[in-house]
C-alpha cells in the first residue's frame, strides 16, 4: 500500500503507481501531489532546469570554440614570428661573420704593401722590361732569390734588403713614395677601437 502524504489516502502500489507516472493529483481528493524526486538530489540543486542548462552548455560550448579557435590563430601567428625571427638572426650572424672574415682578409694582406715573387732565369724577359735589380744592394735579381714588389711604386727590392728596411720607414728607398702602414696584430679589432687603445693593453711593461 501506499499512503499519499498531501492528502493520507492510501491506495496498492500497482494502482496508483501508474497513476502518478501520468498525473499529479489524488485520484480521490484530487490534492496535489508533490513531483518525483529527482535521480541525483544533490546534482540538481546547483543544476539549473533542462532547458536553461542545454542554452547556458550550448553557449558555453560555443565560446569555448571560439576562444580554441582564437587561442589557435595565435599560436599560429607566434609560430610564424617566431620562424622569421630565426631565419633574420640567422641570416644577420651569416653577413656579420661574413663581412668580419671579409674586413680580416682585406686589412691583413700583405699585398697592400707589397708583392713577393720568386726569380726564374727560364722566363724570358721582354726587351722594354728590365731585369729585377735591388736598388739596395746593388746587385741584380738571381735564379731562386726571393724578391718584393711595392705596390705604391713598382720598385723590385730583395726581400732580405726591404724587409729590414720597412721595418723602420714607411717609405720606397728609391723613390720615396710613401708605402701602406703595416696591417694591425688584429685587424678587426683595429676596424672599431683606435691604435692608442690597442698599443695601450697589448704594450709590453
Amino acid at each position: 500500500m501506499r499512503r499519499l502524504t498531501a492528502c493520507g489516502h492510501c491506495f496498492h502500489a500497482e494502482c496508483i503507481d501508474p497513476w502518478l507516472e501520468e498525473r499529479s493529483t489524488c485520484p480521490e481528493c484530487r490534492a496535489h501531489i508533490p513531483p518525483v524526486p529527482p535521480e541525483y538530489p544533490l546534482i540538481a540543486l546547483v543544476v539549473p532546469p533542462t532547458s536553461f542548462c542545454v542554452n547556458f552548455i550550448t553557449f558555453s560550448l560555443r565560446k569555448l570554440q571560439r576562444f580554441s579557435r582564437m587561442f589557435a590563430e595565435s599560436l599560429i601567428s607566434f609560430s610564424q614570428l617566431i620562424a622569421e625571427t630565426f631565419i633574420i638572426a640567422s641570416l644577420s650572424v651569416f653577413s656579420l661573420r661574413l663581412f668580419l672574415r671579409l674586413a680580416s682578409f682585406l686589412v691583413s694582406r700583405p699585398w697592400r704593401r707589397y708583392r713577393t715573387f720568386t726569380v726564374h732565369r727560364r722566363r724570358r724577359w721582354r726587351k722594354k722590361t728590365a731585369e729585377p735589380y735591388c736598388p739596395i744592394c746593388l746587385q741584380d735579381a738571381a735564379e731562386g732569390e726571393k724578391m718584393r714588389r711595392l705596390t705604391a711604386c713598382g720598385h723590385c727590392f730583395h726581400a732580405e734588403c726591404i724587409d729590414p728596411w720597412l721595418e723602420k720607414r714607411s717609405t720606397c728607398p728609391q723613390c720615396r713614395a710613401q708605402i701602406p702602414p703595416v696591417p694591425p696584430e688584429y685587424p678587426l679589432v683595429a676596424l672599431f677601437v683606435p691604435p692608442g687603445v690597442i698599443e695601450l693593453f697589448t704594450k709590453e711593461p
